[in-house]
């Protein structure tokens, strides 16, 4: 960061006799579709090495450690990223799981469906013994007593069954709100993360500009070859050094 006496000094150095130039440079983020673009003016002009102003070893000291210390934020932002991608990948598989399990309880229900249906169906049967038991004689009593104890078991089942299908259907509606909220908050997350990330290139522009502007008035061209390595991978180098 520079200092209040840095920012005056070079804030009243005289330059009405520099001819800028203008120049862009596009820099591509490490992933999505951000462009970043900012323009430096230069000069031919010579200016006193930043050296013979008071402080300018510390300041150029400062310079690569804040463009250090940047480089390694926007690392671990990118990290941050690759993360939060894996997550939803992660929550992705956890839906996809979940409509696999949607799938097989519909098959459950119809197997449920089709054990109404036979039930109801030995109910008939069950109905029409009983008139015929009716004109029977007493021997067949006993056959007529097991058939309404299958019938009290078919009636059994399906309470149990349907219980079964209450419940899952119970668990399916707090797992889909588990998954609701955890989709909400990977959106929460992502949204605060894309806006850390815009602010700290933003931060990385304005380092950049600070320092190739010093590296441009004091003629060393290396040390804005190193800062632009260090907080932008290398890729401004060729621009720094006027190609």
């Amino acid at each position: 960061m520079l200092t209040p006496e840095s920012r005056s000094q070079i804030a009243n150095t005289p330059n009405h006799n520099l001819v800028p130039t203008q120049r862009e440079i596009f820099l591509p983020p490490a992933s999505g579709p951000l462009r970043s673009t900012f323009s430096v003016t230069t000069s031919n002009s010579s200016i006193a090495p930043l050296e013979a102003s008071p402080g300018g070893q510390s300041e150029k000291q400062q310079f690569h450690e804040d463009a250090t210390r940047l480089g390694g934020e926007v690392e671990a932002f990118r990290q941050e990223r690759e993360e939060l991608r894996a997550a939803k990948t992660a929550l992705s598989e956890e839906i996809l799981e979940l409509r696999r399990a949607n799938l097989l309880l519909l098959e459950t229900v119809k197997e449920g469906s089709a054990i109404a249906t036979g039930l109801t169906e030995d109910l008939r049967c069950v109905r029409r013994e009983k008139d015929e038991e009716k004109e029977r004689t007493v021997m067949l009593s006993q056959e007529n007593v097991d058939l309404r104890q299958n019938a009290l078991d078919h009636k059994r089942v399906r309470r149990e069954v349907e219980n079964k299908l209450e419940a899952a259907n119970n668990e399916i509606g707090v797992l889909k709100g588990r998954l609701d909220e955890m989709a909400r908050e990977a959106a929460r997350e992502r949204e605060a993360l894309d806006k850390a990330w815009r602010m700290k290139l933003d931060d990385a522009e304005v380092l950049a500009r600070i320092a190739i502007k010093e590296a441009r008035h004091s003629g060393t061209t290396g040390v804005a070859e190193e800062l632009a390595a260090i907080a932008f991978g290398g890729e401004v180098k060729a621009w720094v050094r006027g190609e």
